[in-house]
């Protein structure tokens, strides 16, 4: 679901675009009732089964883009009830955040594991022998799981040879961090608020479009209609969230086309955010703590208090950066609103704190913005460009992907105490947050610097964004990175072995092959990994030649080199230039970054050549030349360590089990 143009986002955002042209037509807001029959046109149903039931979702969309809560299904209520209460210029909002619309929900089954007819009958039938519970039997050659028995450990579809044995998981329910997500009393979807954080990610997730959250684009359009000073504080991944003709130097101009007074970047208070952490961790860790975890992602920090209470006091108390941005701009004008603008579903949930409520008066995503673009009907292409926000710090900025708070706070620390080594270890998704502070309830992290974000990739993959990697750059970056190397080594080796004198194999990898990359960098670190792989077992039989052939794979982070520029050697069979994945933010903001990375952290390559034949006459096989990369190397290592003993203390418990070594 994630980055792909759906029916589901185009309704999504047909939604917001009729609530922002109501709101800033104004005048009599009971024609609400009209909208489901302006988006869904027609008679004939589209989507459903039925253009009622199409338009009766479609109408409790706009009672939620509104702020308005979902109207009881058993009780009859004007679409309009409560319209007047929230047509009103300053926040509102009426718990909770995330909504299922229970008509909606396809009821999807909970985990449960299935046999396909991918099943071949084989002769050994492995499913049969490890199921623990006698699930699995054999029924006309062929496996069956009865379901009243099957405990869902998945035994059977590990060992399962053609992999005819299916996972079937609730979209949403698989999605949610916390295990939220539950059933109600007809097999709908429930979320157990006790445990949510609000993250989005069940609603980006949901293929039926049933769950949504609540919106303030009307609010906004309010107050501006009534002429207050509003201010849009914008996270910096706005880049290409709009499109690609909305450049960083078009943001405030076509901002003030949409009422704004004023436009800054939220990059700002990060950058004051990232001092405090510093100065905190300095402070703190490890005399009078054992570490400390960013407070940035609201989701994180509220899953990290509700799970793991005794580490509430281990969590920064320094103010987010739209809270210090909020702050900064409330000092500065006084009786101004701000919004803050981002990828962030949760940024509601913690503008609406008491103790933040009157700093951020409200939240909008990215998506909700681009439909007041579209209301406004405003064309970026026609918009004469103004001076691009300078404001932050490259550091600030890179507060948006996995890993970038904790680069920027260690990169403070360091400013201050050159010396002072930290160790840091960074989670993306719930699920990896939770085992991180596992291994930190377990003593692991002692002295570390602890950053978790709740979407996969960081804010950038957030539950206000798309992106998915096309097809043709997975072929261009597989060609490059893969085949050109199988060529390399299928060419090369036996003119190195004719010659009878040394030789050596150099592949250049990345760091990239040796950790998950943000969702932008999938199938380059995909590749990658793919590259370092073809190298070890290179060297593996490359020693059957020694002492004639050695192989060193090259690991480095950034090199001060015109990769950047590679766009321009891309041939023509992979080009597809106006895939909507190239006006995602993900591909934007990492196009933004990427040269100046590059250029401002990159590797002097006049270094790089020495290093690489000491390392060849050594025939070293690893070479990772950037230093700060080396203890997210020991931290990995540390992962599969703890994983490896998780596996085999799990060996010992089956043992346990009558006929499990049959």
């Amino acid at each position: 679901m994630r980055g792909i143009y759906s029916s589901v986002t185009d309704i999504r955002r047909q939604v917001f675009t009729e609530v922002a042209r109501m709101a800033y037509e104004g005048g009599d807001y009971s024609r609400v009732e009209e909208l489901p029959y302006k988006i869904l046109p027609g008679e004939v149903s589209k989507y459903r089964d039925s253009i009622f039931l199409e338009r009766a979702i479609v109408g409790e969309r706009l009672r939620l883009s509104m702020g308005l809560p979902l109207r009881p299904i058993d009780e009859h209520a004007p679409l309009s009830t409560g319209i007047e209460e929230a047509a009103r210029p300053e926040k509102y909002y009426e718990p909770p955040l995330i909504n299922i619309i229970k008509f909606a929900c396809n009821a999807c089954p909970e985990k449960s594991f299935h046999v396909t007819d991918m099943c071949q009958g084989c002769l050994a039938h492995p499913c049969v022998e490890v199921c623990p519970k006698g699930a699995v039997s054999i029924v006309h050659g062929k496996s069956v799981i009865d379901q009243s028995k099957c405990v869902k450990c998945g035994q059977c579809a590990n060992v399962c040879p053609y992999g005819a044995i299916h996972k079937m998981e609730r979209p949403c329910a698989k999605a949610c961090g916390m295990d939220a997500i539950g059933s109600d009393e007809l097999g709908r979807a429930k979320i157990d608020y006790d445990k949510c954080v609000s993250c989005g990610m069940c609603l980006v997730n949901c293929p039926f479009g049933a769950i949504a959250d609540k919106s303030q684009i009307f609010q906004v359009i309010q107050s501006i209609n009534q002429g207050d000073r509003v201010i849009a504080a914008v996270a910096p991944a706005f880049v290409g969230q709009f499109g690609p003709d909305m450049t960083p130097e078009k943001l405030k101009p076509s901002m003030k086309l949409l009422g704004f007074d004023d436009v800054v970047e939220v990059a700002i208070g990060a950058d004051l955010c990232t001092i405090e952490e510093a100065k905190d961790f300095m402070r703190e860790v490890p005399e009078q703590q054992p570490f400390m975890a960013t407070s940035c992602c609201p989701a994180w920090s509220v899953m990290a208090k509700k799970l793991f209470p005794d580490f509430a006091p281990y969590i920064s108390m320094a103010m987010t950066p739209m809270v210090l941005t909020a702050r900064l701009l409330k000092k500065e004008h006084k009786n101004c609103k701000v919004v803050f603008i981002g990828p962030c579903a949760a940024k509601k949930l913690e503008a609406s704190r008491r103790t933040i409520r009157s700093d951020v008066d409200f939240v909008l995503t990215f998506e909700e913005v681009m439909g007041m673009f579209e209301a406004k009907a405003i064309k970026f292409s026609e918009v004469a460009a103004g001076p691009e926000l300078v404001e932050a710090t490259a550091d600030g900025r890179g507060f948006a992907v996995s890993g970038g708070v904790a680069n920027a706070v260690v990169n403070a620390i360091h400013k201050m105490d050159p010396d002072r080594e930290v160790k840091v270890m960074a989670a993306q998704g719930l699920q990896d947050c939770k085992k991180m502070l596992m291994l930190a309830q377990a003593g692991k992290l002692h002295g570390s610097l602890l950053e978790g974000m709740a979407c996969p990739g960081g804010r950038v993959g957030g539950a206000g964004t798309l992106g998915n990697i096309p097809a043709q750059d997975w072929e261009w970056i597989n060609s490059v990175n893969v085949v050109g190397m199988a060529y390399y080594v299928t060419e090369g080796q036996p003119i190195m072995k004719g010659q009878g004198t040394e030789a050596h194999f150099l592949f250049t990898v990345s760091i990239g092959g040796l950790q998950p990359g943000m969702r932008i960098q999938s199938a380059y670190t995909a590749s990658k990994h793919a590259a370092l792989s073809l190298a070890e077992s290179v060297r593996d039989y490359a020693d059957n030649f020694a002492p004639y052939i050695g192989v060193t794979a090259f690991c480095p982070e950034y090199i001060n080199t015109e990769i950047w520029d590679s766009e321009k050697r891309r041939p023509e069979r992979f080009k597809k230039p106006y895939d909507p994945f190239y006006a995602t933010a993900d591909y934007n903001e990492y196009r933004a970054n990427f040269e100046k990375r590059i250029k401002n952290q990159g590797f002097n390559p006049r270094f790089v050549g020495p290093r690489l034949f000491r390392a060849m006459e050594d025939n070293q096989l690893y070479v990772h030349p950037h230093l700060h990369t080396h203890q997210m190397l020991r931290d990995r290592f540390a992962r599969i360590e703890a994983d490896l003993r998780k596996d085999e203390e799990l060996d010992a418990e089956f043992k346990a089990l009558e006929g499990y070594d049959d």
